[in-house]
């Protein structure tokens, strides 16, 4: 049986610069950040939710060789 996807969870960007990213996408898009974990911050706008991951700053192993401008997408499934 396939898996179903439900939605959209989060998308991932990985960044320069945190706060270089904070201040554009709030500036110019109205985004409000947040610090869900120590050091780890999203960009929330309605229900949905954009986490940074800023390069060089490994807080998985799987993103450990991430580069700016690269991202990831995470969906809810059943």
């Amino acid at each position: 049986m396939p898996i179903t996807v439900q939605s959209l969870d989060h998308v991932v960007l990985t960044v320069a610069s945190i706060p270089a990213t904070i201040a554009f996408y709030e500036r110019v898009l109205g985004m409000q950040a947040r610090e869900f974990k120590p050091g780890r911050h999203a960009l929330h706008f309605g229900s949905q939710k954009i986490n940074l991951h800023e390069v060089g700053t490994v807080v998985d192993t799987n993103v450990r060789h991430a580069t700016a401008g690269s991202g990831d997408l995470c969906f809810l499934t059943r």
